[in-house]
């Protein structure tokens, strides 16, 4: 699907503040470029009746990535977080 300019603008945006968070927390030379991302969002809000609902939502570079890519990420995170294999920078 396209994605209309304002999508545009808002993927560069986050594209952008991922890298300078990654610069800022990890250092500017770590001889490594970013290629892809998966944000996870939790939306918490209040129905009609009163129950709460939460709502998860992904964000991935430039509106879309393929899904074997976006599970290899889900899943590497997963084990690496859970085993301590490799380093999550």
């Amino acid at each position: 699907m396209a994605r209309t300019e304002e999508q545009k603008a808002a993927d560069e945006a986050l594209t952008a503040a991922l890298e300078e968070c990654h610069r800022v927390y990890f250092g500017a030379d770590q001889g490594v470029i970013m290629t892809d991302y998966l944000a996870v969002v939790a939306h918490q809000g209040i129905v009609g009746d009163g129950t709460s609902k939460t709502v998860i939502s992904t964000l991935v570079r430039d509106g879309d990535i393929p899904n074997y890519r976006v599970l290899g990420l889900i899943e590497y995170a997963h084990s690496a977080m859970r085993n301590g294999v490799g380093r999550l920078m």
